[in-house]
């Protein structure tokens, strides 16, 4: 039984290897490779032959899992994985598409841009192709196939941490990420990336999103345009959340601004209308923040401020907010309209 294993396993190498040659040569032109892909999504692969199997499956789309971090051991350094599924003819081991090759040399890409990402090659069978040890080399054989084609292409050996052949077995990352089968004669290779360092945190006292190094009002909330300083100039009409009627708090800060315009007739104002991203979704942050312009806008003229004194209205929605509503009463502060004092 061990001779016939050794016997057949020693004609899958010699089989695929003079096939491995003569694709190395036939498609080693110019135009041959596609450009990086992004295993974290689906990649298409324009189709120059589709085989036996896979006639309803348009554009030739090879499918990869999404990438997920893998802590294997405190020991060893952490990785981000991507597997890319490569796919075989019915109880064929052999790189014989011109599509295939192109994947792999995208795949290859990758590696040479980079020498700190690793990878492992999966070979797998289906259990329709043959009894459990013939698959068990077919898969063997298939893992063998793109890992030959990879290490001509120059990638040194050492960044390789795995090799198998997981015959029947089905795919260990197609489970995790409940992937649907659409290939059952595989190859699989799975890039390891090394994990980026952690982005340095940075000191921002008052929570607007400026370090305290950028930060011209450390501790008041503020804008990057004006340096992480809030507008002096803007007088918070305040509103209750979620609601764009008068209330008394309103109506004591609408009436101090009546007081300043009659007081200094060369003064005009500017309305901004806003709300909380927390207050609905955005087309309901729109519709508040742009009835409490308004009804900021009718309430003076009712009290016999002249139109031609309020020189804009404008609804800011959600875009901007006064402090980093951190509890209740930063939240409730930012459901307001602002008016701004122009003096001429």
């Amino acid at each position: 039984m061990k001779i016939t294993r050794w016997l057949v396993l020693a004609y899958l190498i010699t089989h695929d290897l003079s096939i491995y040659a003569n694709a190395f040569l036939g498609f080693q032109g110019e135009g041959n490779t596609l450009p990086v892909l992004s295993f974290s999504h689906w990649a298409t692969i324009s189709n120059d032959y589709i085989p036996n199997g896979y006639e309803s499956i348009s554009g030739f789309e090879i499918a990869s899992t999404n990438a997920h971090f893998i802590y294997q051991n405190d020991s060893l350094p952490k990785t981000i994985d991507d597997t890319v599924l490569i796919p075989f003819e019915y109880k064929q081991s052999s790189l014989n598409y011109r599509s295939t090759f192109r994947l792999i040399d995208s795949v290859i890409k990758i590696l040479h841009s980079d020498d700190s990402i690793t990878f492992s090659i999966d070979g797998y069978a289906y259990f329709e192709e043959a009894n459990e040890e013939i698959c068990y080399w077919l898969s063997m054989n298939r893992a063998l196939a793109v890992k030959n084609y990879v290490l001509g292409q120059g990638i040194d050996s050492l960044r390789m941490l795995a090799f198998r052949g997981n015959g029947k077995q089905r795919s260990i990352q197609r489970k995790l990420n409940k992937q649907e089968v659409q290939y059952h004669y595989t190859a699989e290779i799975t890039l390891n990336y090394p994990v980026p360092p952690p982005a340095m945190a940075i000191q921002d006292i008052d929570g607007d999103g400026i370090s305290d190094i950028e930060d011209s009002c450390r501790s008041e909330y503020g804008e990057s345009v004006r340096n992480g300083c809030p507008d002096k100039n803007a007088i918070i009409v305040p509103f209750e959340l979620q609601q764009s009627s008068l209330v008394s708090s309103t109506y004591h800060v609408l009436d101090s601004v009546i007081v300043l315009l009659r007081n200094d007739p060369r003064l005009t104002i500017a309305i901004q209308g806003f709300a909380y991203k927390t207050e609905g979704i955005k087309t309901v942050c729109n519709l508040l923040s742009k009835e409490r312009a308004e009804i900021a806008r009718r309430y003076l003229i009712s009290r016999q401020v002249i139109a031609s004194r309020i020189a804009s209205l404008k609804n800011l929605n959600n875009l901007r907010q006064i402090n980093a509503g951190r509890n209740p009463w930063e939240i409730s502060r930012n459901a307001r309209s602002e008016i701004i004092l122009i003096r001429q």
